[in-house]
């Protein structure tokens, strides 16, 4: 997948990572049409990650078909052992609970006097950044993306242009689905001021 694009260079990274890091030692000397699904099942099911993560695996591994398959690398239909034929992407049949990309954290929240008191320990920029995030709701990775030019001062608001991941700035909102523009609260407004 060396020359596949992705929108995201922390996208290629997790790819990079479960390639080269989970997949490639398991699987690198079979053929990706004899990978049957209740092997890969068993292999995801053996690795001692949550169900999260094993969800991720099964996901990134089914993209990695996809594209061989779109890419004409391997046939999108094998003769199944039971008779017919059925996808070449063994991961359509790979399912259960445990491959869940729910993750069962739950935010912490905390009341406006223990959040002044957390703040009260900090210092710049930490202390910017966690009212951000506190006040606005933004993502680490979108405040840390932030450039004065991006507050909009007479309305109120704050424009996501760029995300930080892994020290590399990055165009747009983590998804498309992302709020592009933020209202901020006058107390915040007022810290970034000074």
């Amino acid at each position: 997948m060396a020359g596949h694009h992705f929108k995201k260079a922390s996208t290629k990274e997790l790819h990079e990572q479960i390639i080269k890091g989970v997949l490639i030692p398991r699987f690198e000397t079979i053929e990706a049409i004899k990978i049957v699904a209740k092997e890969l099942k068993s292999f995801f099911q053996g690795l001692d990650v949550s169900d999260s993560t094993r969800g991720k695996y099964r996901a990134v591994t089914s993209r990695v078909f996809n594209w061989g398959i779109s890419e004409e690398l391997i046939p999108e239909f094998i003769e199944a052992p039971s008779g017919g034929y059925g996808s070449s992407n063994p991961c359509s049949r790979v399912k259960g609970s445990e491959f869940s990309q729910e993750s069962d954290y739950e935010a912490l929240a905390l009341e406006v006097e223990e959040t002044f008191a957390l703040l009260g320990e900090l210092e710049q920029p930490e202390y910017e950044l966690a009212l951000l995030v506190a006040t606005c709701g933004f993502r680490i990775s979108e405040a840390l993306g932030l450039c004065w030019r991006d507050i909009l001062w007479a309305r109120a608001m704050i424009s996501i242009r760029q995300t930080c991941v892994h020290n590399v700035i990055q165009d747009g909102a983590k998804t498309l689905l992302s709020r592009s523009r933020v209202e901020v609260p006058q107390l915040a407004l007022g810290v970034l001021a000074e």
